[in-house]
């Protein structure tokens, strides 16, 4: 399918989520935009379908090269997909994360986002997990500004959002009742996005430490704000891969990043896992 030339955003993304529906054969509850442990869901996903979400639909494009898995997840209909075009390598916010629009308009009600982050609390060492209450947003190039949002229709959603609870307070429970069961701590914590892709100097961490970031990276904050700008619940967690002291040098080291990593990683994904599994039992389709 290919959407006729002059429609409106809305209208692209209406088509969009529409060949998507009919490519899945069914609409979508749960969407994980994942950049962390995409590998300990997809363990657990029946009737796996893979797709190029580029060729579903033009609208409907992550990062480069990946792929869409579909299928269900302890019953629960499921898209699980990597990161959205990187706002660091100079992709425009408004595209970057239209497909998190057709995935609400699909039918998804519940969105996951992960990525690796670095610290700024030694209470949060490498190989740790996290899950986001609250964020900063440092990124100059907000993804709810611009002219397409300026209709007085609401038809993407309110023109101004309110971010009280960016992150749903139900979905926070599930995912602090999987990391109590399976004994592993799980801080809730104030997250920075940053822009990138250079990293933050001293003095930049010490300022962000200052307003209450206990940890920082360059993605999660769009994702969490058109998603819930467009109706969803949003979960957003974190594997932490290295501490960045905000006074002293904190040279990244590759190899101290992997390692981490193969701890963090893991961790994070038998906690989707269990938080997967709970939201199934509780209902995954009643808001917040």
């Amino acid at each position: 399918m290919v959407a006729p030339a002059g429609r409106s955003l809305p209208e692209r993304i209406a088509h969009a989520a529409q060949a998507l529906c009919e490519r899945l054969g069914f609409a979508p509850q749960l969407a994980g935009v994942l950049g962390a442990g995409h590998q300990g869901l997809l363990d657990h996903l029946q009737g796996a379908r893979v797709l190029d979400a580029a060729q579903v639909d033009p609208e409907f494009a992550f990062a480069h090269g990946v792929p869409l898995c579909a299928g269900e997840l302890f019953g629960i209909k499921t898209v699980l997909t990597g990161p959205i075009l990187p706002g660091w390598a100079g992709h425009d916010a408004l595209a970057a994360t239209l497909p998190l629009r057709v995935l609400r308009t699909a039918g998804v009600q519940v969105m996951v986002v992960t990525a690796g982050a670095a610290s700024l609390d030694p209470a949060l060492p490498p190989g740790s997990v996290a899950v986001l209450h609250d964020h900063l947003d440092t990124d100059r190039q907000n993804p709810l500004a611009g002219s397409h949002l300026a209709g007085d229709d609401d038809a993407l959603g309110p023109r101004f959002l309110d971010q009280e609870e960016p992150y749903a307070p139900r979905l926070r429970a599930l995912f602090a009742s999987a990391a109590r069961d399976l004994g592993t701590p799980c801080a809730e914590v104030t997250f920075a996005g940053i822009r990138g892709p250079a990293l933050p100097t001293r003095a930049e961490r010490r300022l962000l430490r200052a307003a209450g970031a206990q940890a920082l990276g360059m993605s999660l904050v769009p994702e969490a704000i058109v998603a819930r700008h467009a109706g969803c619940d949003v979960l957003a967690a974190v594997a932490i891969t290295q501490y960045l002291p905000p006074d002293t040098a904190a040279p990244t080291a590759i190899a101290d990043l992997l390692a981490a990593a193969d701890l963090a990683v893991p961790r994070l994904q038998r906690l989707l896992a269990g938080f997967a599994r709970r939201l199934a039992q509780a209902g995954a389709a009643p808001h917040v």
